[in-house]
């Protein structure tokens, strides 16, 4: 049970979700359901174990300027008004003149970044 846990962990991170999957996942092995605790400690601990494991995945590609870089993501930028990591995962929600000048933006700043010859196939497509 706890690979196929940790496999949904790494897709999804919604407690919820995960507990559901569980579940489903015992009752189609015949197996008899834990109680709901036990379950949301299984959970728990799918749920660190996907963390651990994205960012030992990721800290092999973060060499360099790449490191000092990711965590700027973090920091609030005052000339875009929050952090960089919000702006580039803010969708773009309409097809105008200026949305598509925040997306080429988007797309110069991360090719600043180098992030275009980063390997990224050993990450669920959900964690990128």
């Amino acid at each position: 049970m706890a690979q196929p846990l940790l496999d949904r962990a790494m897709e999804h991170d919604t407690p919820s979700l995960l507990c559901h999957q569980a579940a489903e996942h015992l009752i189609s092995s015949k197996v008899v359901r834990p109680g709901v605790v036990v379950l949301m400690k299984m959970v728990g601990s799918a749920r660190n174990a996907a963390g651990a494991l994205t960012s030992e995945k990721v800290d092999r590609l973060l060499i360099g300027p790449m490191r000092a870089e990711s965590d700027r993501l973090l920091v609030r930028d005052p000339e875009i008004g929050t952090t960089r990591l919000a702006w580039l995962t803010t969708p773009t929600v309409e097809a105008t003149p200026t949305s598509i000048k925040l997306a080429i933006d988007k797309l110069m700043y991360l090719r600043t970044m180098d992030s275009q010859l980063r390997d990224l196939s050993m990450l669920w497509p959900t964690q990128m």
